[in-house]
């Protein structure tokens, strides 16, 4: 499973784990804060994962800065085509 924090980082997850030995099937993050994130396989297997304070709560300034980086992508795409 990898995980991203695009204000760190665009081109690479930010943590990248192997949860179970096989293909994930289906992920479910608890409401509201999403600390917690349940990942399951086709065969039942399941596993709880709990995530930092800095990749489940949003700061101040957070949106408005992942705005900001959605805004240059955008633009860059645009321009390149």
């Amino acid at each position: 499973m990898d995980i991203w924090d695009i204000l760190l980082k665009q081109n690479e997850p930010t943590l990248s784990i192997q949860v179970i030995d096989e293909p994930l099937h289906c992920l479910r993050v608890n409401e509201p804060h999403g600390r917690l994130v349940a990942c399951g396989s086709q065969n039942g297997t399941v596993t709880l994962l709990e995530l930092s304070d800095n990749l489940c709560i949003q700061q101040k300034t957070e949106k408005a800065l992942v705005n900001g980086v959605r805004i240059v992508e955008c633009k860059t795409k645009t321009f390149l085509l």
